[in-house]
């Protein structure tokens, strides 16, 4: 027999070892995780990762102007999405009112989220409209103010006390902040427009709801 049908016949034949479960003074943490279990998700998270990596290379990659022909053969809804046009997307009235309601539900979660990140942007990078600080200093004598007077001459804002490098990042962390605050601020005006449409929408198929019962 040769050695290769030999190895391929032993590993088939072998053994295959237990591993020990979880000690009984360890068994509130649950399930002692196995070497097969690490490699099953090792492997999946590699896969995972190399896909994304396609994916990200592939949409670096991508020609804004690039054309296919499929694009002639769709319609694009804000609501909908891509819409071919050889099949008919129609919804009722009762089968679109909770699309709407689960839509409105979740555009008010995320409008609530972006107006909790803007109001801590403004006050990380202090960009709100806040008015001058005062230092108020009290003193009982003559001697007392001439003193106050001299620590306010000589008193340096921190600005200058900050060091070339430290001032720069600041300034460059500012600038991230004014960018950040200007896309959040775009998004929250779609996001307040698209809450808007679908109440419309929603205000709408109610109305024509009364109008239906009305008449019968």
């Amino acid at each position: 027999m040769p050695f290769a049908s030999f190895k391929n016949i032993q590993k088939r034949n072998a053994r295959v070892h237990k591993e020990r479960a979880q000690p009984q003074n360890r068994k509130k943490f649950g399930i002692l995780p196995k070497k097969t279990d690490f490699i099953k998700r090792s492997r999946d998270y590699q896969a995972k990762e190399s896909k994304l990596r396609e994916l990200r290379i592939k949409s670096m990659m991508k020609n804004p102007d690039e054309f296919y022909f499929s694009m002639n053969n769709a319609n694009f809804d804000k609501e909908l999405g891509h819409i071919p046009l050889n099949c008919v997307v129609e919804k009722t009235d009762q089968e679109m009112q909770p699309i709407l309601k689960m839509d409105i539900e979740k555009l008010k979660i995320e409008i609530q989220s972006e107006k909790a990140k803007i109001a801590q942007l403004r006050e990380r990078f202090n960009l709100g409209f806040a008015n001058a600080s005062t230092h108020t200093v009290f003193v009982e004598n003559d001697a007392e103010y001439e003193k106050a007077v001299k620590r306010q001459n000589n008193f340096q804002p921190i600005s200058k006390k900050l060091k070339k490098a430290d001032s720069q990042r600041i300034a460059l962390e500012k600038e991230a902040g004014y960018t950040e605050l200007g896309s959040r601020e775009k998004r929250l005006e779609q996001l307040d427009l698209a809450l808007k449409r679908r109440m419309a929408k929603q205000q709408e198929i109610i109305f024509k709801n009364e109008i239906v019962s009305s008449t019968e």
